[in-house]
C-alpha cells in the first residue's frame, strides 16, 4: 500500500508534513479521500455537503523548499431561514484545511460533484528527473 506521504515523494519532509496532517486531523472537518490513479496522477476528494461553490477557495500556496500547499477553505454565506433545528448534524461552518504537494504536482482540475469537492493532481516530471533504461551495447 502507498502512503500519502510516498504518494506525493515528500520522504525528506515528512515532520513537516506530518505536522499539517495532524493539524488537519484534529479538525476532522472535512472528511477526505486521495484517489492515487497512477504515478502521476491523483484525486482529492472532500466532502462538502450542503456548500455553494461560490462559498468555497481553492490555493496553491508556496511553502517550504518545493512544498506548495493545496489549500481549501469555506466561508458559508450567512442564511437566516428562520428554521428552528431540533438536531443540526450536517456541518456548514467556516473552515481551512491543507494538503502538502511536492514539487511537480500540480492541480489540473477542480469541481463540485453531488456535494463533494474534487481536485485533480497531476505530476509533470522533467525528463531530466525521469528513469531512462540505457541499452547495453
Amino acid at each position: 500500500m502507498i502512503t500519502s506521504s510516498e504518494m506525493f515523494g515528500v520522504n525528506d519532509f515528512l515532520t513537516r508534513i506530518d505536522d499539517i496532517c495532524r493539524t488537519a486531523a484534529n479538525t476532522k472537518f472535512p472528511l477526505m479521500n486521495i484517489i492515487r490513479h497512477s504515478e502521476d496522477s491523483a484525486t482529492v476528494e472532500m466532502a462538502l455537503a450542503g456548500y455553494d461553490r461560490d462559498e468555497i477557495e481553492v490555493n496553491l500556496v508556496p511553502a517550504d523548499q518545493n512544498i506548495r500547499l493545496l489549500e481549501v477553505s469555506g466561508e458559508p454565506l450567512p442564511i437566516d431561514d428562520g428554521i428552528n433545528y431540533e438536531v443540526q448534524q450536517i456541518a456548514h461552518r467556516k473552515f481551512r484545511t491543507s494538503l502538502p504537494l511536492t514539487e511537480y504536482w500540480d492541480v489540473s482540475n477542480c469541481e463540485m460533484i453531488n456535494g463533494m469537492l474534487v481536485v485533480h493532481l497531476n505530476r509533470d516530471l522533467p525528463e531530466e528527473r525521469k528513469t531512462r533504461n540505457i541499452q547495453i551495447g
